[in-house]
């Protein structure tokens, strides 16, 4: 509607001219953005899914270019093509009040779009503001000239305007067409001298943009974005764009916390205000009662949880009438208040020149120990079909095998992992069939002496088949599951680097070259499956990975799971709405593997919630040489061993006799509880309280019984008897733990025990309250486990940086604690033996 208000030189078809600049699409000779004669093809896809995404970039960059050299005259910006996409969406968005998010795939992106969101800004508002000029010359105001003469209007005669201008001691008589060619009202003091900070940038802008001669003084129309502010001075510093001063062109202000205003480069009225978070929009702008036309958020820290909600609610209001936010995490948006619009690597790496990730897999031949871990998978296959029972948890344990790779062929530290996985998948086995069968009724004795066979087998025909693998593979890295890792830098020679999948990410974008990447595993990397698959395809290196066939069949679902992903992105109705372009294009049919979605692992280290794996954990008994005591620790904790005089981290399960270790010992399993309560939404713990002490006032009870029948009945005499119902503790001072209403420890650390107490105690309370008492128990243990051995990490970190690192859950504990945690837990000692039990752990 703006339209009849502009003069006529300003019309679209006057924008229409080809760009000769690096701005527009049209490809210049200077950069090589013209279609390539060969098609950029990555290997993970079907050549012709390629072609046609590659077709989808093309008609956006066209759809861009051609809408930007319509609009506007600003070929002679060298903006990124990338950018400028963003510059076409967001301005798309700005001018029809359409609520727009962008994602980006990576952190970094938004903060590179800061100046592109501006100058949309900037221009969509220009645009409004010419079209509905109200600036009006008043007695008072003080005025500018371009040349940096200041003025003050003394009196209006007829459509006159007279200035007395101090620097030359004259007064001026100039028309109303004059004064809003020539002067601009500005917000600074009257001086006697012309003045440095001149409107030359402003005026060069715009009539750059918009080919007009006259500029407004005030703007009914504004804007305010939320930004980072050191982010945006780094980017108007360093950029390349133009050699307009940008920051003397836009008129623009920053405002602080504080209420404290910068950014006057050019002094005249804020047509942008920038701020630095929303509270601070709320009590300097929305509460003065100063209007703005759009809001714009840059960065997912200014968008995160209260603040996004108020966005939402102004927006509902119509207190903003518009809002684009820009950032790498999405949210909830249950009314569909915003077009969403997320950007895919593939479209990023086209339009910018650069490589994209490649996946492939090298596949094992012929394995037996594949071959013997499909017969195990086939056999829980039938027992789930003859007794209609599922052993996912069970069978899912396959992905604790495939990472294991000895770091060299005989006397690798790493064969401890190997009897760590036999017994974990031993002890899980036993105890998923048990628990099923007694629910029926059922002896479980033969089917879980077929499973152990099934189990011996898959490990004695262990061959470490990817290791031999090596020699015919070039890698410049090779990416080592995390727990393996300290053991193949000590063991496997070679001018590779050796990084874990954590370490790898961190380092990643700093290699100047494509490199070659080996990885040992899908799987045991601390992340899930698809997570990885999706991060290394959007990097720019090559991948390979050592796979077993069935790791191999699910890499492939996998990648094709990911390829479906950005097809369903580019196909969307949302961007559709505000490109106008139809993508249509069908997905890769997948072959669903329960491994798909069942076998991943979880990184918990930055949960909000305590949701952890219902993985039983395995224990070790450990005796020094110091002390006849003996310790008992869970094989996946964290420790500090010495190794070539330097204390490194590694894992319980990964320790030998003679090592020199600090173990840390867990003080306080309360406090642990007491952190873990602290962030219950759900009154999980108050139920963890009350079915802990269930079982254990049933098992007190009959205790109480037995002796006060027979004096002469013993602790020892109740673990006999509950070792006749398959308890599996062989030492009688954990069952005096349990009999004391004060120990910290809640439950068994096995499900077979608890179903042994219920055996044999018979109570009918236990029994009324059974399931729900396993349940506690899952919860509870893994909560404690995970937080555990994250205090554990967090002390093991503290020794090591000499007390420069206080972590997450350390942080929780006051300095004197500490000092007790590292002068107490955590003494230096030598390993005398070290063998798996079946005992709780102590520490």
């Amino acid at each position: 509607m703006f339209f009849i208000f502009f003069p006529p030189h300003v019309f679209k078809n006057n924008f229409s001219q080809p760009a000769s600049g690096t701005f527009g699409f049209a490809p210049p000779t200077s950069q090589s953005f013209a279609k390539p004669k060969e098609p950029l093809i990555c290997l993970r896809t079907d050549v012709c899914y390629m072609k046609e995404i590659e077709k989808y970039v093309w008609e956006l960059s066209e759809k861009a270019n051609g809408f930007l050299n319509a609009e506007y005259n600003i070929d002679s910006f060298a903006i990124s093509h990338f950018q400028s996409i963003n510059f076409y969406l967001i301005d798309k968005a700005l001018n029809t009040n359409k609520n727009l998010f962008i994602e980006s795939f990576d952190k970094e992106l938004p903060s590179i779009s800061q100046f592109p969101t501006m100058l949309a800004a900037a221009i969509s508002l220009f645009f409004k503001n010419y079209c509905d000029d109200k600036t009006e010359y008043k007695v008072g105001d003080v005025i500018q000239g371009y040349n940096g003469t200041r003025g003050k209007i003394i009196r209006k005669e007829d459509d006159n305007f007279i200035v007395a201008v101090p620097s030359d001691g004259s007064s001026r008589t100039l028309t109303a067409k004059q004064i809003r060619k020539n002067w601009i009202i500005t917000n600074a003091d009257l001086s006697n001298r012309k003045v440095k900070t001149k409107f030359t940038a402003y005026k060069e802008l715009y009539s750059l943009l918009f080919k007009v001669e006259s500029f407004p003084s005030k703007f009914n129309y504004k804007s305010a974005i939320i930004l980072e502010k050191k982010e945006f001075d780094d980017e108007i510093k360093n950029q390349t764009y133009t050699d307009i001063d940008i920051l003397k062109a836009i008129p623009i202000r920053w405002i602080s916390k504080n209420g404290t205003e910068s950014w006057n480069h050019i002094p005249i009225e804020p047509m942008i205000l920038c701020v630095p978070d929303f509270e601070t929009l709320e009590e300097y702008v929305l509460e003065k009662g100063i209007k703005i036309e759009s809001l714009i958020v840059i960065g997912k820290n200014k968008y995160k949880d209260n603040d996004l909600t108020k966005i939402k609610r102004y927006l509902r209001e119509g207190d903003i009438p518009n809002c684009v936010i820009l950032g790498n995490e999405g949210f909830e948006d249950n009314n569909s208040q915003f077009i969403k619009w997320k950007w895919t690597y593939e479209e990023f790496a086209l339009l910018e020149d650069l490589s994209l990730g490649r996946i492939e897999s090298v596949q094992i031949q012929d394995s037996e120990f594949e071959v013997a871990i499909n017969t195990l998978i086939a056999f829980l296959d039938n027992l789930e079909t003859t007794y209609s029972i599922n052993l996912n948890n069970v069978k899912t344990l396959r992905k604790f095998l495939y990472p294991l790779v000895l770091s060299k062929e005989s006397n690798s530290r790493n064969t401890n992992q190997l009897d760590y996985v036999q017994h974990l998948m031993l002890k899980i086995s036993r105890e998923c069939i048990i628990e099923n069968l007694y629910n029926q009724n059922i002896d479980p004795g033969q089917e879980i002496s077929k499973v152990e066979l099934l189990i011996d087998e898959i490990f004695s025909n262990f061959k470490n088949d990817k290791f031999r693998l090596l020699n015919s593979v070039e890698f410049d890295i090779i990416i080592v599951p995390e727990p393996l890792l300290p053991n193949w830098k000590n063991e496997f020679k070679s001018k590779s680097k050796l990084l874990s999948l954590k370490e790898f990410f961190k380092t990643q974008n700093n290699f100047k070259t494509n490199k070659q990447v080996l990885v040992l595993s899908l799987f045991g990397n601390g992340m899930q499956p698809f997570d990885v698959v999706r991060n290394f395809l959007n990097t720019k290196h090559n991948y390979k990975f050592l796979c077993y066939q069935e790791e191999s069949e699910i890499l492939e679902n996998l990648k094709n799971r990911y390829f479906n992903e950005i097809i369903c992105e580019y196909t969307s109705s949302d961007r559709e709405k505000i490109t106008g372009l139809k993508y249509e294009i069908k997905p890769i049919e997948i072959k669903v593997s329960d491994l798909i979605e069942n076998l991943h692992d979880k990184s918990l280290k930055d949960s909000k919630e305590y949701n952890y794996e219902e993985t039983e954990q395995i224990n070790y008994e450990i005796e020094f040489e110091e002390k006849a005591e003996k310790i008992i620790s869970d094989g996946s904790k964290n420790v500090l061993l010495l190794s070539n005089s330097t204390w490194t981290k590694s894992k319980v399960s990964n320790l030998i006799q003679k090592d020199r270790v600090r173990i840390y010992n867990n003080l306080s399993k309360e406090k642990l509880f007491e952190i873990a309560a602290q962030q219950d939404k759900k009154g999980r713990f108050n139920k963890v309280d009350s079915d802990s002490k269930i079982w254990k006032e049933a098992l007190l009870k009959y205790f109480n019984h037995k002796s006060n029948s027979n004096p002469f009945y013993t602790v020892y005499n109740l673990m006999e008897e509950l070792q006749k119902s398959g308890l599996t503790i062989t030492n009688p001072m954990t069952i005096k733990k349990w009999l004391t209403k004060d120990d910290k420890e809640r439950f068994p650390n096995s499900a077979n025990n608890l179903i042994a107490i219920k055996s044999t105690l018979n109570d009918p309370i236990l029994n009324d309250n059974f399931e729900s008492i396993k349940r506690s128990k899952r919860f509870y243990r893994g909560i404690m486990i995970s937080l555990g051995r994250d205090l554990s990490d967090d002390v093991m970190e503290y020794i090591v940086s000499e007390g420069k690192s206080v972590g997450k859950i350390l942080s929780n504990f006051t300095e004197d604690e500490i000092k007790i945690f590292i002068q107490k837990a955590a003494p230096e000692r030598t390993i005398n033996n070290i063998s798996i039990t079946e005992e709780d752990e102590s520490i």
